[in-house]
């Protein structure tokens, strides 16, 4: 079981992107705009909900600018996992993070992905990963034909070597289909034990059942988010240093790798609660609820 402290990716992080930040026009103060209108500010997309008159940036005049959603360029990196960067074919994007030794790639679309570290230019790692994933065995020609390919949407590279001068090269492949990825998060591990087999799942779902007056059943679908409740293996010497760690966590959005094998083991949210059992001189347990942000 591990936790890695998102590094937040800053504009000056943000070296090279393959999406264009074109979505609207960029905010001007010297304009006044109609009820409706959509601008560009901070990254950020904005839409004015009454007549804007000059000097009035969107960010600081709530009253008359709605919020919308950020860019696609910046999506990925707006610690929402219900936001999405796309593009035809292929996403890439370079940052310099300072030193980090994980990197991962949560709801993404696409064939594969590859992540390159490279220091003064020249590669000192690179890897790439598959969202192939594998299933039942198929053993008839009706499921060669129909049956659904098995993917994974969540990638992680948890071996990148420590450089505080890596510049990390990150591309998604899609072919001639569409690439997405919701949210690209980097940032230090940190190993809170072993996990055990009898981690539970879940989902949370924020749909409605609603049911009129006459008897007519809808079915109101909104957003949802993973959870997970897993217990963990640690030497009862390192307790300390746990109960430290996750106490710096207290209301911060982390990534929480139960087992990167499984994409229903890794989440991007919070821990509701834990507690650590020390059952013997030489093993304790640490026990985590944990809850992912909102998804789409």
């Amino acid at each position: 079981m591990k936790v890695v402290r998102p590094t937040m990716i800053t504009e000056a992080m943000l070296t090279a992107s393959s999406i264009a930040e074109n979505d609207y026009d960029a905010w001007t103060s010297g304009s006044a705009y109609a009820k409706g209108a959509r601008v560009v500010r901070l990254h950020s997309i904005y839409e004015a909900v009454s007549a804007v008159t000059a000097n009035k940036p969107p960010e600081s005049n709530s009253d008359v600018w709605l919020f919308v959603m950020p860019t696609n360029r910046w999506a990925m990196f707006d610690r929402s996992v219900g936001t999405l960067s796309t593009a035809p074919n292929s996403i890439s994007v370079t940052i310099s993070p300072g030193p980090v030794d994980t990197l991962a790639l949560l709801e993404v679309e696409g064939l594969s992905a590859t992540a390159t570290m490279k220091v003064s230019g020249v590669p000192v790692w690179t890897r790439t990963l598959s969202t192939a994933a594998g299933g039942a065995v198929i053993d008839n020609w009706f499921d060669y034909f129909f049956a659904p390919v098995g993917t994974r949407n969540v990638l992680v590279f948890d071996d990148l070597p420590v450089y505080s001068a890596g510049v990390i090269d990150v591309t998604i492949d899609a072919g001639t289909g569409t690439a997405s990825l919701s949210t690209l998060v980097v940032g230090r591990q940190f190993n809170l034990g072993t996990t055990e087999i009898s981690a539970s799942i879940s989902n949370k779902d924020f749909s409605r059942r609603e049911d009129n007056a006459f008897g007519t059943t809808m079915l109101v679908e909104r957003a949802w988010s993973k959870k997970m409740n897993v217990r963990a293996l640690l030497p009862t010497g390192n307790v300390d240093a746990v109960q430290r760690e996750l106490a710096k966590l207290r209301a911060t959005p982390a990534l929480w790798i139960g087992d990167e094998s499984f994409d229903a083991l890794v989440i991007y949210g919070f821990y509701t609660s834990f507690a650590l059992d020390l059952a013997t001189e030489a093993n304790s347990y640490c026990t985590l609820a944990i809850e992912g942000l909102i998804s789409s």
